[in-house]
């Protein structure tokens, strides 16, 4: 698969404890009905085809449906947080000291003068005046990263790339570098300020390089 998530090995090793936790549960309990071989089977963690195929029809990304029972997920969403992997977007990273003033020359949003730490929506467009990609711009200290679908990455590339020219500006990839994770619901900020190395909590709209579990990682 072109577009494959590296972690399908954890998603399932995480379902399947899940599923033994509850099977713990059931036999625990002298009340219940089930039976413990049928809460081993409410979780297994199933996938969608995500974007495009491939020219045999097969799919070239695919991100989790579930990896489970769908009421336990969606109220962890909505009352505290759940961590989601995310195969199906990707980051191009800009360095150089004339980023910015490249990237306001090239996008639809405003970028010079954007803040180390903030973050922006934008446009990159082809000639004709078409979307080419929806863009999350998250500029840093030393580097600017460009957040999209990764079906959209390899063209969005090839096309920025052609308008550089002599601009101090180096622009690299990190679809085989790098993994996106996203953590969604009203605990997010607090459960990260938990993980992250300090116990510093996240702005709640912008971007920032911090260490969590020894690993770098950049949050926005």
């Amino acid at each position: 698969m072109r577009y494959d998530t590296p972690l399908r090995r954890q998603h399932s090793a995480w379902s399947t404890r899940q599923g033994q936790l509850l099977t713990e549960r059931v036999e625990a309990s002298a009340q219940s009905d089930s039976r413990p071989e049928q809460a081993l089977q409410q979780f297994e963690v199933s996938y969608l085809p995500y974007g495009p195929g491939d020219e045999a029809g097969e799919a070239t990304c695919e991100i989790v449906s579930t990896y489970g029972p769908v009421e336990p997920e969606y109220a962890s969403l909505r009352r505290e947080c759940g961590l989601l992997d995310a195969p199906h977007r990707t980051l191009i990273e800009l360095k150089g000291s004339e980023r910015l003033d490249f990237l306001d020359r090239m996008l639809t949003q405003k970028i010079t003068g954007l803040a180390p730490g903030a973050v922006t929506r934008s446009f990159w467009l082809n000639r004709k005046g078409r979307i080419v990609s929806d863009l999350l711009v998250a500029n840093l200290e030393d580097r600017t990263l460009l957040e999209l679908d990764v079906h959209a990455a390899e063209e969005t590339f090839t096309s920025l790339d052609a308008f550089l020219f002599t601009e101090d500006v180096e622009m690299s990839s990190l679809q085989d570098s790098h993994l996106e994770l996203r953590i969604h619901g009203p605990l997010s900020l607090v459960a990260l300020s938990e993980l992250v190395d300090g116990g510093e909590a996240p702005p709640a709209d912008g971007a920032c390089s911090v260490t969590l579990a020894g690993y770098p990682v950049v949050l926005f």
